[in-house]
């Protein structure tokens, strides 16, 4: 389950973290972009955000709209050393709650569409253990969900997902099944258009984006992001994976 730890993350320690990803932006990038195929057979996805997303413009390279990107901030220590410090402040608090191993890499993330519902569970169990995020955009429409139902790789929780379709027909309004979280972009994901799935999981938990909270919940753990898109066009925060045995 989402667990929210409230001002974990002191004020001062805060504008540190943003100021360090400020200056990896600049002076290193990101790493790694991640996007979302805009062809044919997302043609219908993508057209469905531009309708709940306004404005519809995403951030576009080669026909593929950008999802995410981010910078594995352990791996620039050689190049970057000012990031020791940032590094070793940012495991100090997050270990106690996660018991994390100190290789794990906090990576800096920069998110352009919101995410539907995923695990972060890896092939075979061969990674247990818990996400952490470490909000550095703050709004009201900044949500992180998570759900009870666990699934240990993505494979099953879509065939979950495409029996539970099947079995029902019933459409609710998921901007009001959960306190009034925008989660049209969870209904975009499967064979019936429009269809808000998520609905048949069960404990949802919504963990706000407020400074000083750092959010934990399990890897295998079902969870997606509310639609910020409406309010900003990017959100920025620090993931963390913890690795609990191979």
């Amino acid at each position: 389950m989402l667990t929210v730890h409230k001002n974990a993350v002191s004020p001062g320690l805060l504008t540190d973290i943003q100021a360090a990803f400020a200056r990896v932006e600049k002076e290193i990038g990101f790493e790694d972009q991640f996007y979302m195929d805009m062809g044919q057979d997302a043609g219908e996805v993508m057209r469905a955000f531009h309708r709940i997303i306004n404005p519809p413009e995403f951030v576009q390279h080669n026909n593929q709209a950008l999802l995410m990107e981010r910078t594995h901030i352990l791996k620039q220590h050689s190049s970057a050393p000012w990031l020791r410090g940032i590094t070793r402040a940012i495991l100090d608090i997050v270990t106690p709650l996660a018991n994390i191993k100190t290789e794990t890499s906090p990576i800096f993330t920069r998110v352009h569409l919101p995410s539907t519902v995923h695990v972060d569970s890896e092939l075979n169990n061969q990674y247990l253990g818990y996400t952490v995020l470490i909000p550095l955009t703050f709004d009201s429409s900044i949500k992180t969900i998570a759900w009870s139902n666990q699934f240990d790789t993505m494979e099953d929780l879509q065939a979950w997902k495409q029996s539970v379709v099947v079995k029902n027909t019933t459409h609710n309004d998921p901007v009001a099944g959960l306190n009034g979280i925008d989660l049209r972009h969870c209904g975009l994901d499967c064979d019936v258009p429009y269809k808000y799935w998520p609905e048949y999981l069960q404990d949802p938990q919504a963990g706000a984006w407020e400074p000083g909270n750092i959010l934990v919940f399990e890897r295998r753990s079902a969870h997606c992001s509310s639609n910020f898109r409406n309010h900003l066009p990017f959100k920025d925060y620090v993931l963390i994976h913890t690795h609990d045995g191979i």
